[in-house]
């Protein structure tokens, strides 16, 4: 059954706003990030800070970091681990119910499906108060599986090229990802 054009738009962003309330109620619910990989965030962004780029006895994908790093010359770091990575994992709802109406052609089942990812417990656990790069992976792949179904548009091709080369480059989202050495 289609909806009309307004009728989605509403019902998507009341999706969207939904899933967003529930993820700061719970950020908001602890002090700090809730997990250790945030605080090798916290510390890779202070040793930017002082000029230590190197990263000796690391192998990692650098983008996440450096994307901590730019954004603390902006915010404190707790507002874009809680506040902006939340944002970004919560528009995984607008691309899942992209790649689902692009596939069933049915409004119905992909709000149903953007509400179910937008609330996939697992996700929402691992991202809510941490700095993650997950809450940007997550997002980023469902957004690569809409490119590649519409990957025919020329468009489309360097979107999708330019999203794997990012993919590639979040730490624990690809193949470059290694860990501690």
């Amino acid at each position: 059954m289609r909806l009309h054009t307004g009728g989605r738009a509403i019902a998507l962003g009341v999706i969207f706003l939904f899933c967003l309330a529930i993820r700061l109620y719970f950020a908001y619910q602890v002090p700090d990030f809730v997990d250790s990989d945030s605080y090798f965030f916290v510390e890779q962004v202070s040793s930017f800070n002082q000029g230590q780029f190197d990263q000796q006895g690391f192998l990692f994908a650098p983008a996440f970091g450096y994307l901590a790093w730019f954004s603390s010359f902006f915010m404190s770091l707790q507002f874009f681990g809680k506040v902006i990575l939340n944002l970004v994992a919560a528009s995984v709802v607008f691309w899942a119910y992209l790649v689902c109406i692009r596939v069933t052609h049915d409004d119905r089942a992909s709000l149903l499906a953007a509400a179910l990812a937008g609330l996939v417990p697992a996700f929402l656990s691992s991202t809510f108060a941490s700095l993650s790069p997950g809450a940007i992976a997550i997002p980023l792949f469902v957004l690569l599986i809409w490119l590649y179904l519409g990957v025919t548009e020329s468009k489309n091709v360097w979107a999708y090229v330019a999203g794997i080369v990012l993919f590639g480059f979040l730490p624990g989202a690809g193949a470059s990802s290694c860990g501690e050495q």
